[in-house]
């Protein structure tokens, strides 16, 4: 019996790094991404907010030709889809330029300003290599520090949302992840109600629940619409939540299936359909990938309850989640952290490599911060 999607999710829940970014006296880097996108009540103003477009396109055009890939993903394609794909562009120029001004700029007492750091910039194509090679260097670092505190934590999560089990019930950890775990059962059980006990993608409707109905009804078993089940019982599904975004970082999580699986892992995306509320064309981030384990693409329009008294999926949400599946495949980080946690699992198993290739620092570093 296969298992399948259900979608949980209204309020934005953003991940929030717990390591504060490197920060100037005037303009600090935030120590959450929060602000990168959630849109912000301060714009910059608008000659500002042009010129550092332009900067900004300029060098990541500059340097995106050339990117050192040893780091396993390309660290200026990631920054330039970061900002086209996801972020609200003020708060992310404001970020972006913050951060890497300050290995560009020596501090003084009045600090360090948007306006002074892009007057500075302005001129880099005529900077000497080794001035643009600490401007390169200074993208890299930014790159890794999106990777680290935003794009690791959250995948690594994303594919855990927790499922209403005894042992989870026992779990300090999974109270932490999204609540209790009565609200995760009350979470579970509004979703199959507003889903109609049917999988977002395949539709194919809930065999536990099917079960439950033929027990009580026999051969006049139906679904939600008063249809006959009969004709699908050879084709149906187990069940799961699966959150838009993780609502904490500081969590463990478990469960798994098939399309909750390739939901967490940001490998298919919800494209909304035009003129059509809360209709999507579901498809793979990678139309070429080998690995097809839902039949796809698809378009669907999701089920409203007849009160709303179960919001359906955040439009909004379900738009980020796309835009960081784009951002995870076109710069090769997704790949790189998928690596990444299964060497964390490798380590966990006390598996060490013997030439030295075991990231125990990384692994040191995430465990501290994220445990």
């Amino acid at each position: 019996m296969q298992r399948c999607l259900m979608l949980a999710g209204k309020q934005p829940a953003y991940p929030v790094s717990n390591n504060n970014g490197p920060s100037t006296s005037n303009s600090a880097a935030p120590s959450s991404l929060e602000g990168v996108i959630v849109p912000s009540s301060q714009p910059l103003p608008p000659e500002e907010r042009d010129l550092a477009i332009r900067i900004f396109d300029e060098i990541t055009l500059h340097f995106e030709r050339s990117q050192e890939t040893d780091s396993g993903y390309k660290p200026i394609t990631l920054i330039r889809l970061m900002k086209h794909e996801v972020s609200e562009t003020d708060e992310f120029l404001s970020f972006f330029f913050s951060f890497t001004g300050q290995d560009l700029l020596d501090e003084e007492d009045g600090g360090i300003g948007l306006d002074r750091i892009l007057l500075h910039l302005a001129g880099f194509s005529n900077w000497s290599t080794e001035e643009q090679g600490t401007l390169s260097e200074s993208l890299v670092t930014f790159a890794k520090y999106l990777v680290d505190n935003f794009f690791l934590p959250l995948k690594a999560l994303a594919a855990k949302t927790p499922q209403p089990t005894p042992a989870s019930s026992r779990s300090k950890l999974h109270e932490l992840a999204i609540g209790t775990p009565q609200r995760v059962s009350n979470l579970r059980k509004d979703c199959l109600r507003r889903d109609r006990h049917r999988c977002v993608i395949s539709r194919k409707f809930y065999a536990q629940e099917a079960q439950n109905r033929y027990k009580r009804d026999g051969r006049d078993v139906k679904d939600d619409d008063g249809k006959s089940l009969l004709p699908e019982r050879d084709i149906m599904a187990y069940l799961e939540v699966a959150h838009i975004m993780p609502h904490s970082l500081r969590s463990i999580t478990s469960g798994g299936s098939e399309g909750r699986l390739l939901f967490g892992n940001f490998e298919i995306a919800f494209e909304p359909v035009d003129s059509q509320p809360h209709t999507y064309r579901i498809n793979y981030i990678d139309s070429d990938r080998m690995g097809r384990v839902e039949k796809l693409p698809v378009t669907v329009s999701l089920f409203i309850t007849p009160n709303r008294d179960v919001e359906p999926p955040s439009p909004e949400l379900l738009r980020i989640h796309g835009a960081i599946g784009r951002i995870l495949h076109l710069s090769a980080a997704g790949e790189y952290i998928d690596e990444f946690i299964r060497d964390l699992e490798e380590m966990e198993s006390g598996e060490v490599m013997q030439n030295g290739t075991t990231r125990l620092d990384d692994y040191v570093r995430f465990r501290v911060s994220y445990s």
